[in-house]
């Protein structure tokens, strides 16, 4: 894989996608209350008229606002959608429209990103593929040694995920979430405890330095290669030993019983054939498409 070390003076089109943050900044529970963007509502039972949950929430632009008593304020959403007015989240997101959407964040809300804390970040990216996406996803072997489940986007089979316990990995059709012409294939990663992003506390304020969208740039490439992902080959100009290779690896159960040095040797020995052998080369040009799209570099504005 090339070099993950990005010049400072560049960025990249990396997607920081869905967060949920919380602060307890001083006051500002008492001024969202007052800002006209926001109409905040809380659960009432219909027969008494009591309220049922003291947590008043708000929905702008695909974001959720929630004000506990105590003061806290909790935000969760699409930072992405919410650059596009909460509609889609299918095209770029880099560096400068994410610095410019926490702005206004902070402008429209005054919402301090130096103490808003993540407890949970998508990092994701979008490309668009030279052969319909259904063909990778239908290659989808396993993630590591943990079997992959399909997903569903309304109402249609689109992808297919794995749920870990500190993360969860999604790869889909996003051209068929959006009905778009293009083959469009989104790649992303949910971070359900920060802690296995990185050690200690990310706030709002990370997702605007380069470093830290470098890191995890690093993160999601380095996730997409430890799928495993197969697709038809000439069989009869395998080798023997080829082939039971490829064999054993195309069955998710094997990857499953697999030792962390079995699959290290199995994974090398089945990418190995499927260059030599593969003729769309599923995982090579995705690979590529992504890594291309994370370093699609310019200058800063």
């Amino acid at each position: 894989m090339k070099s993950s070390k990005i010049p400072d003076q560049l960025f990249c089109k990396l997607m920081f996608d869905y967060v949920k943050m919380a602060t307890m900044q001083a006051g500002l529970a008492d001024e969202l209350l007052l800002n006209q963007l926001l109409n905040f509502t809380s659960p009432v039972n219909t027969s008494t008229g009591e309220i049922t949950n003291p947590i008043q929430s708000a929905d702008y632009k695909n974001m959720k606002f929630f004000i506990y008593p105590s003061g806290r304020v909790e935000i969760k959403g699409s930072i992405h959608k919410y650059w596009n007015d909460g509609k889609h989240n299918y095209n770029d997101f880099d560096i400068a429209s994410i610095r410019s959407t926490i702005k206004d964040l902070q402008n429209q809300f005054n919402i301090n990103p130096d103490s808003a804390r993540l407890s949970n970040l998508e990092v994701g990216l979008n490309v668009v593929l030279p052969f319909a996406p259904g063909m990778l996803l239908k290659g989808l072997i396993a993630y590591n040694n943990y079997p992959l489940s399909n997903m569903k986007i309304k109402g249609k089979w689109s992808g297919k995920e794995v749920c870990l316990q500190q993360y969860r990995i999604k790869i889909y059709n996003k051209g068929l979430q959006y009905a778009r012409d293009e083959n469009i294939l989104r790649f992303e990663k949910n971070y359900k405890k920060i802690i296995n992003l990185q050690k200690g506390h990310v706030y709002l304020c990370d997702l605007m330095r380069i470093e830290f969208a470098n890191h995890c740039i690093c993160q999601l490439l380095e996730s997409f290669d430890n799928l495993i992902i197969t697709e038809k080959i000439p069989i009869n100009q395998l080798t023997k030993p080829q082939r039971q290779i490829y064999e054993r690896c195309n069955n998710p159960l094997n990857w499953e019983s697999m030792t962390r040095k079995q699959r290290y040797r199995n994974k090398i020995a089945f990418a190995a054939i499927l260059e030599v052998y593969g003729q769309k080369r599923l995982k090579q040009t995705t690979c590529e498409l992504l890594f291309n799209k994370a370093y699609e570099l310019q200058k800063f504005a």
